[in-house]
This record gives C-alpha cells, structure tokens and sequence, in this order.
C-alpha cells in the first residue's frame, strides 16, 4: 500500500478478530480513496507537493491531538506518539511555513471514538516506512530527514504491538460500533481536508 492507514492484522495480532475485522471491512473502501487521493508515492515526488500534505496533516494535528488526549484521558499513553513537533520540525527543514489554523474536528465525542481514530493514525505509521524509504532517493530531501512520517524508526512495529494491546483493552470495554465510526469518521475528514488540496494544486 502506498500510504499505509489501517493496516491488516500482523501475524499473533493481540487484538480480538472481532473488532479488527469490524475495522477493516469498514474503512477498507476509505482507505483506499484517500491513498488514491493524496497519491504521496506518484511520482514526481516534489518538494512543494510533499510540503503541502504535511501543512494540512498540521492543522489536522493542532486539533486532534490535544482533542483525543482529552476524551481518552490517556496523557503518558499518548505522549510518544505526538507528532505536531515532528510536522514543525519537517516544515521547517522544508522552508515551509506550518498551518495557520487547526481543523475543527467535531465527529470524535467519545472515548470509543477517539480510540478508533487513533488506530487510523497510528496505523499510518507503518505505511510511512514505505514512503520514508521512498523518500531517501529525492533529491530536495533535508539533510537529516524527514520524521512524521517514520515517527518511530525502529520501534515502529513494537509501537504497533503495544498500541494494539491496548486497542484490545479498551475494545473490551467500549461499544465497539463507536471505536468503527471514529475511524470511518477520521478517514471522511482527513479525505475531505487533504484531497482538495491535491487537486487545486
């Protein structure tokens, strides 16, 4: 996959089939029309393209992450897998100026529901090892790098494992119709916010 939301399960998944096919088969479709969309891994793979993704992942992120932390009420959970400072860092090396203005984000309400758009971001992690390594061959790449895409490195599968472990729990907890319709809901957003920007370019 070219950008890698909510990926299938890893062998020895810790979480319950149940709630991972429940994900899957509802944002499968979603998934795809934003890959489709934001075509990150098309080339050419341009500077200024690349830029302008990352300024609308930023005004998603001023919002959602302050956001999520609230309703999950899961601060030290949560605070490794910040990524606004790694956006700041990345515009900045890309001579980029950040958003301006964060997103407003009024589907997540829930604790269910934020603990499903958490998957989707989180899963992002591991299609951005496809788009990291895609981008070590541009030649406008900063020097150092760029992180919001790779936030983990190394550790992005233990990271993955980790996350699910938890997803686990809380999908014991929580009505599992609201952890599909906060990922459903985060896949509309990021698809209306970040797609048009793709195509008035």
């Amino acid at each position: 996959m070219a950008y890698g939301f909510a990926p299938s399960a890893l062998p020895n998944s810790p979480v319950p089939p149940l709630i991972l096919a429940s994900l899957r088969t509802a944002t499968g479709s979603a998934h795809r029309r934003l890959e489709d969309g934001l075509a990150l891994l098309d080339p050419p793979l341009e500077r200024e393209r690349f830029a302008r993704t990352l300024v609308g992942f930023h005004a998603f992120h001023r919002a959602w992450e302050p956001l999520v932390e609230r309703l999950t009420g899961e601060a030290a959970f949560l605070a490794p897998r910040r990524r606004l400072a790694l956006l700041e860092a990345d515009l900045a090396a890309l001579g980029a100026e950040p958003a301006r203005a964060s997103d407003p984000i009024p589907f997540l309400t829930t604790r269910a529901e934020a603990w499903g758009s958490l998957y989707v971001m989180e899963g992002s992690a591991l299609g951005g090892l496809v788009i990291s390594k895609v981008l070590q061959g541009a030649d406008w790449l900063p020097k150092g790098g760029l992180t919001y895409f790779n936030p983990y490195g190394r550790r992005t599968m233990t990271e993955w494992r980790t996350f699910l472990a938890r997803l686990e729990a809380i999908a014991a907890q929580e009505p599992e119709e609201e952890i599909v319709s906060g990922a459903v809901a985060t896949f509309a957003h990021l698809q209306a916010r970040l797609v048009p920007l793709e195509e008035a370019a």
